[in-house]
């Protein structure tokens, strides 16, 4: 039983080829990013989450919303950003859980969201299609739709439109091109949308009446309305968190990360609060139909040419939604196929997953047949799902004993002048008499005469430079070494590293020998025997850019490491401790949520729960982090402290108003992804017969012409796992 709970929770080794060397194009720029997650998550908000959580959910009240999902979603951003300096990996919360839980959690939680990010893909499909047919007065529905399933089915529509499979077929072939030309389309759209909106919304902002608000009853639907519609607003945001999927596809992701993920929040959630106070002000929401849409709010206000503008602007908007609701999907998929935990047939094009994106699609088509209604309450609470493991694997990070990931940030320098940097050893003797190393800077003769004060930036820059000269000759004579060996054959490398993107691309699909070095100084590389387990691959890679690393000096007050014992010690006490935590959080909120009356017996006992919580938030803050293997100015601030509240929201909300149909349906997708992951992810997982040796460089005396590799693959099984 043992040996089985070992293998279902084998770990994959992070080294720094996973973590800096990427086979994928870097062509996402901050505004491609900002387009993609802005188009996404308006569309999701205002032509899908805004009507039903004004007409089922919340009523006005929904204003409310917005104010607290920005907490909620501004704190996860942070986490989110932290974990993703940490691993610049697409889907970084899969390969996170991967490198520090197991194989077996891993897939189940890039199961749990490959299956959210299908059904928003089919959500955009069905929202689409139905706004395409209201712009076109239904007149593609009387031909397109058709009678298929009973109405009495509980899953199934009864009717399925064949618009939504085009939107997904139209989706397909756009997504066969490059990432940099869905991005284009979708800043276009974003534009459209963001000018169209606007205008509509000057003109129902014309029409607000507080009397609106008095008529429909601002709470009416109850606090749990609220709790519902936060879940609902945080699902609007999904497109931050599909940054996530995309990281490896950015160009320079653990700079821009944070302060794109910010920018955003702030952002959408002025959009998503003027949004929604605007539209429920403009008319008594609870006499709406439960099936409204946005634009035929205009008709109940009688402006027609509004609601002709605002179609436009739904078509546009959900069109760029679907686009974008596709990738991070594709991404997963990818993923669970390159550590062949899923039946997968191997790309070979960097631009786009073509298999991902076929499979995607055939998912996406068959959700045409599921009722929108239940597509819609799934994504609106796996959005606090997925915030919820994003939060606990940051948790996990900061309490667990080992480092995980990169442990430093690379420096905002871009050059180093070589005229105006001069390093020299002062033989300066300190009151011990011990010697000390006193790097200086001087400035030219035109500048000041003084000396800028000590630095060891200039010291560590001088080595690291060195290093680097060091290690590009000792790749030159690799190089030239493997020429040698194979001159008779075709070359298979360049005489130099500078001559790599001026080789013919035939001339490296060369004969396969048994002994293939690789060179990928690009941003990519394709090397063909990569799933080959006995191969001799020798896999150089080069890093995203040639940065200085990030430099901050020692503090007194920092706490110093403790030893191996008492980590562990107090790494699962801190599992111990949260899994009480949440434990009582949703045993808090679903007490409210059955037997919140105003008497003292529930006053008591609320304030009973409260401080159990309180309790167990200062036993938390008690223990000690692991910060001190870490410098990086992307960290969660205030932690641990935020990370609980954050977690209280969530669980509050999520166990406070989730429906008990809808949380029949997440307990189920994780269980059949438990079950798919041993019929054939247990057996033929990539990791499970090699294990990744790491083979350090080391600049040791007399070993010049001594070639030490920075990655190899160790051929030997790893105790027959």
């Amino acid at each position: 039983m043992s040996s089985l709970l070992q293998k279902m929770l084998r770990t994959r080794r992070v080294d720094e080829q996973f973590l800096r060397h990427s086979e994928w194009a870097r062509r996402l720029g901050v505004p491609l990013m900002v387009a993609l997650a802005g188009i996404k998550s308006i569309s999701m908000m205002l032509f899908i989450i805004l009507p039903f959580s004004l007409t089922q959910v919340a009523g006005p009240s929904t204003v409310l919303a917005p104010i607290f999902a920005f907490l909620i979603i501004f704190f996860s951003a942070a986490h989110l950003s932290e974990l993703s300096c940490t691993m610049p990996k697409n889907c970084v919360q899969y390969h996170f859980a991967y490198a520090v839980i197991g194989e077996l959690p891993a897939f189940v939680i890039a199961w749990i969201s490959l299956v959210d990010y299908v059904a928003q893909a089919g959500l955009f499909c069905k929202a689409w299609a139905d706004h395409f047919n209201l712009l076109f007065r239904g007149l593609p529905a009387k031909s397109l739709t058709f009678d298929v399933f009973s109405t009495d089915s509980m899953l199934l529509s009864p009717q399925v439109d064949l618009l939504t499979v085009l939107s997904a077929i139209i989706t397909l072939c756009l997504l066969l091109c490059s990432l940099r030309v869905v991005g284009t389309i979708c800043v276009s759209l974003l534009a459209v949308t963001l000018l169209i909106a606007a205008s509509c919304t000057m003109v129902a902002f014309f029409h607000s009446d507080p009397e609106n608000w008095i008529k429909a009853e601002f709470f009416h639907f109850g606090y749990q309305g609220v709790l519902y519609a936060i879940c609902a607003l945080c699902a609007c945001y999904t497109g931050i968190e599909s940054t996530s999927c995309l990281l490896e596809e950015t160009k320079n992701p653990r700079k821009r990360i944070s302060g794109v993920l910010s920018f955003l929040v702030l952002v959408l959630t002025t959009i998503f609060f003027v949004l929604s106070i605007t539209f429920s002000l403009s008319t008594n929401v609870t006499a709406l139909s439960e099936g409204i849409m946005i634009p035929e709010v205009f008709s109940v206000i009688n402006i027609p040419a509004a609601k002709y503008m605002l179609s436009v602007c739904s078509v546009c908007a959900l069109s760029g939604g679907v686009l974008a609701s596709f990738l991070p999907a594709t991404r997963v998929i990818a993923a669970l196929c390159h550590d062949r935990l899923i039946p997968y047939a191997k790309d070979t094009s960097t631009k786009s997953p073509y298999f991902a994106v076929l499979l995607c699609t055939v998912l996406v088509a068959l959700c045409s047949m599921i009722q929108k209604t239940m597509l819609l309450n799934f994504v609106i609470f796996m959005a606090p799902v997925k915030l919820v493991i994003t939060i606990l694997l940051v948790y996990l990070q900061h309490y667990y004993p080992e480092q995980i990931g990169i442990p430093e940030e690379t420096s905002n320098y871009k050059s180093i002048g070589k005229k105006r940097t001069r390093v020299h050893i002062d033989d300066g003797v300190s009151i011990d008499d011990s010697v000390s190393l006193i790097p200086s800077r001087h400035l030219e003769d035109h500048d000041d005469q003084s000396e800028v004060s000590h630095s060891t930036f200039d010291t560590t820059a001088f080595l690291y430079m060195k290093a680097t000269k060091m290690e590009s000759e000792r790749l030159q004579k690799r190089l030239e070494k493997e020429q040698l060996e194979n001159e008779e054959l075709q070359p298979v490398l360049a005489k130099s590293v500078s001559q790599y993107h001026t080789m013919d691309p035939n001339l490296k699909k060369a004969k396969k020998i048994k002994k293939h070095a690789h060179n990928c100084v690009a941003e990519q590389c394709g090397a063909e025997n990569d799933d080959d387990f006995n191969s001799q691959e020798v896999h150089l890679f080069a890093n995203e850019e040639p940065e200085l690393p990030f430099f901050s000096t020692f503090s007194s007050s920092a706490p110093r490491p403790p030893s191996p014992d008492v980590s562990f010690a107090t790494f699962h006490r801190s599992r111990r401790l949260l899994f009480l935590f949440c434990v009582v959080t949703c045993a808090f909120s679903a007490f409210l949520r059955n037997y919140a009356v105003p008497t003292v017996t529930c006053w008591m006992l609320s304030i009973g729960f409260v401080l159990v919580i309180v309790v167990f938030t200062v036993n938390i803050n008690r223990l000690q982090t692991n910060d001190y293997l870490y410098k990086k100015e992307s960290k969660v601030t205030l932690f641990p402290t935020t990370s609980l509240f954050t977690l209280f929201m969530l669980l509050g909300s999520f166990a406070g108003s989730v429906p008990t149909k809808t949380l029949a349906h997440l307990v189920v997708i994780p269980l059949i992804g438990i079950l798919a992951y041993f019929l054939y992810g247990y057996r033929h997982s990539k990791h499970r017969k090699t294990a990744c040796l790491v083979i350090e460089n080391r600049y040791l005396e007399g070993a010049d012409e001594q070639y030490c590799p920075i990655i190899g693959l160790d051929t030997s099984s790893s105790s027959d796992a």
